[in-house]
């Protein structure tokens, strides 16, 4: 997931980048960018775990993601890693 508006999450040095990753988010580049990868594994049969989706289910569960991106940008925090570890170990075995 990557930001989709301003956050106090962001260090000053980012501050500059603000304004490109919201035009990013608005415009769905990386909705696009998940999309386009999920029909290649599809396409050539090869499995994809989506740990985009996480992201979603959170959003949709009124999560404020921008709380959960350690650097406010695009980077998750620990406790999202170890959730994404579980649930892909999950996924290998199956489950």
């Amino acid at each position: 997931m990557m930001m989709k508006r301003d956050n106090e999450r962001i260090a000053a040095e980012h501050r500059p980048l603000v304004e490109q990753f919201v035009r990013l988010a608005e415009e769905g580049v990386l909705a696009a960018y998940v999309s386009a990868l999920k029909r290649f594994a599809a396409d050539r049969g090869v499995p994809c775990f989506d740990a985009y989706a996480m992201w979603e289910e959170m959003e949709a569960d009124g999560v404020d993601i921008h709380s959960r991106l350690s650097n406010g940008i695009n980077h998750p925090d620990a406790e999202f890693h170890e959730q994404l570890g579980n649930r892909l170990a999950d996924w290998i075995a199956g489950g």
